[in-house]
């Protein structure tokens, strides 16, 4: 059954050991989805570095009541791809800091992401 898009809530997705560059190009599918917004939850500082885990904690989604249902299918579609290729999507909580309901802008948290798996990177 596919979730209601409908409302403003902001949804945490994650799977542990999805890659970064998957992680950007299923945000970057998500963005293209009229009324969508998506973006990168970065990991938590100081956890120990294991290559066979996720560089980033997993993804956030907002749909909203400006969906209509040709873009809830889509949203959803996009999702299962990506639910059949790499197993299904855990729900995760979303921090405060990476909601984009708040004023910061979603950038700043792409930037965020970016920079945490650098200095995890070294």
């Amino acid at each position: 059954m596919a979730a209601d898009w409908s409302e403003p809530e902001v949804r945490g997705l994650c799977r542990p050991r999805l890659p970064l560059s998957a992680y950007r190009e299923i945000t970057a599918h998500l963005r293209l989805v009229p009324g969508v917004k998506a973006g990168i939850i970065p990991k938590a500082p100081g956890g120990k570095f294991d290559y066979l885990a996720s560089q980033v904690a997993g993804l956030w989604v907002q749909g909203g009541p400006s969906l209509d249902e040709t873009a809830q299918t889509q949203l959803q579609t996009i999702l299962d791809f990506y639910a059949e290729r790499f197993g299904a999507w855990e729900s995760i909580a979303v921090p405060p800091e990476c909601c984009p309901t708040t004023n910061q802008n979603t950038t700043d948290i792409k930037d965020k992401a970016a920079a945490s798996t650098t200095a995890d990177a070294t």
